[in-house]
């Protein structure tokens, strides 16, 4: 009996140790598998456009040094509400259908079918001289129009005004249809003086598979560089990693136009969920703005700073600038 009662202490002692050593290892992987599930979640939350996007949004953008060089900037929108900017850094805006300096919010209707008062071009203004603005000293050339037939008179007017570039915004110009010829034509003499950016539209589209897009494809390979059309990028978590791998920080985002051929006039630039608050620290509860109608301006000022970053003994002009955006 002490035999048997010692054997099965032993074997008492050894399902004992077994467990004991299964049970600290599986702990220890219990452990590693909740360290793993908190860094995915923390993951997830670092790579929220709410936090990490517009934290790096400078780093995104190649901002490093204050641009000291006051570019003028005319900015061809539908819509604008100047009393929301500084008026310092505001000139010779112009409203073309009335053939006036009196530019102003415009009537549309948002999704509900409610009527509200558009100023869509601010929005794209205070990116470069809101309160948070990236390009704070700039002088900005407001012109209203309302539709490609105003194209001429505008481009013509922001010449007059020796801007740098012009910003467009064609939110007026449907997929189905395409860019009519007068406003190629004004586009494309305008392009002559300074370059252009315009936005590429937001029907999740490859440009070449539409009426709108293939007439503006047309237009920019026209232009041979001096015309580009700007697709939304959204912040990718693997960016982070951009330094050992070879990633980006940007990848397009699902409403965004983009060119199937991969044109070279097709540039991009980051236009989902861009808040401009403190930019260093990025606050959560401010609006986002989304769409290649932010995109497009973010592209210029990202040229912008890519001709202030670059050193005295190798400068780029603006154009190579956005050509490498």
């Amino acid at each position: 009996m002490k035999n048997k009662r010692g054997t099965n202490n032993k074997l008492k002692l050894h399902k004992q140790f077994f467990s004991n050593k299964w049970d600290k290892k599986w702990r220890r992987q219990n452990r590693i598998w909740k360290l793993f599930i908190a860094i995915y979640f923390i993951g997830l939350i670092i790579s929220s456009d709410n936090i990490t996007a517009g934290y790096f949004l400078h780093t995104r953008l190649g901002i490093k040094n204050t641009c000291k060089k006051v570019y003028k900037i005319a900015i061809i929108d539908s819509a604008f509400d100047l009393s929301q900017l500084p008026s310092k850094n505001i000139v010779g805006q112009r409203n073309i259908s009335n053939n006036s300096p009196i530019i102003s919010k415009v009537p549309m209707f948002d999704y509900s079918g409610n009527i509200k008062l558009s100023n869509h071009g601010t929005d794209i203004i205070k990116l470069f001289i809101g309160e948070f603005g990236l390009l704070p000293n700039a002088l900005i050339v407001p012109i209203q129009i309302n539709d490609s037939q105003d194209l001429p008179a505008a481009t013509q007017y922001a010449i007059s005004q020796g801007v740098d570039a012009i910003s467009i915004s064609l939110s007026f110009a449907p997929s189905f249809r395409a860019m009519p010829l007068v406003g190629r034509t004004a586009l494309l003499e305008a392009a002559k003086h300074v370059p252009i950016v315009i936005a590429a539209g937001n029907d999740g589209q490859a440009l070449e598979s539409t009426a709108y897009g293939q007439s503006m494809l047309t237009l920019i390979n026209a232009a041979g560089g001096k015309i580009f059309l700007v697709a939304a990028t959204k912040f990718s978590i693997f960016g982070l990693f951009g330094r050992f791998l070879d990633t980006k920080y940007e990848r397009l985002t699902n409403f965004t136009n983009f060119s199937q051929a991969d044109n070279q006039y097709v540039i991009s630039a980051p236009g989902e969920n861009i808040k401009l608050g403190n930019i260093a620290q990025q606050t959560v509860h401010l609006n986002s703005l989304h769409g290649t109608s932010i995109a497009a301006p973010l592209a210029l000022i990202k040229a912008i700073y890519c001709v202030n970053n670059a050193p005295i003994s190798q400068p780029i002009t603006l154009i190579e600038a956005l050509a490498s955006a």
